[in-house]
């Protein structure tokens, strides 16, 4: 939760969060709905992204887009951040 709540604390209206996790914590449902409000009321996209992680389900509602790395090193992870950086410039 600490986290969310300092990206929430500190989101720019139409912003853009990329919040890199493992995945394994839970968020609270109040740093959910908290989330959830804050990225509504803004215009701000979260964007996640998983490091050798299962996906987190409270996360996937607020993430419009999300990517998985396996290996940070990998040709396949790099493509997929070059993906989300190309897709946050838009």
């Amino acid at each position: 939760d600490p986290p969310l709540n300092w990206a929430m604390d500190n989101v720019q209206p139409k912003g853009d969060i990329v919040f890199i996790t493992d995945g394994a914590a839970h968020v609270s449902q109040q740093v959910f709905n908290r989330c959830q409000t804050k990225l509504n009321e803004t215009g701000t996209r979260l964007f996640t992204v998983y490091i050798q992680a299962s996906y987190n389900h409270q996360l996937r509602s607020l993430s419009p887009l999300e990517i998985g790395l396996i290996d940070v090193m990998s040709k396949e992870s790099t493509d997929k951040v070059g993906s989300l950086l190309r897709s946050i410039k838009s």
